[in-house]
């Protein structure tokens, strides 16, 4: 009984001190794995087009979200 109390409170203790995603957000890294090998692909995305580190992500609060990259100079 007292362990699932604890697993209750940690769980509900862990949801007050959670970030919004709501707000707009820039991506820092992708990581993915090709054949056993794990690289940073939007670091290599940054290296031939380095407006795309000016695209910003938007997330709202009624559960829509959308890539904006109208001033990142990408065409």
């Amino acid at each position: 009984m007292k362990n699932i109390l604890l697993i209750i409170a940690l769980f509900v203790g862990s949801n007050i001190f959670a970030q919004s995603p709501i707000g707009k957000w820039k991506k820092l890294s992708h990581v993915s794995t090709y054949a056993g090998q794990t690289f940073d692909s939007h670091k290599a995305l940054l290296t031939q087009r380095p407006c795309a580190a000016k695209i910003v992500y938007e997330f709202n609060a009624d559960a829509t979200y959308r890539l904006n990259a109208s001033n990142s100079g990408c065409d």
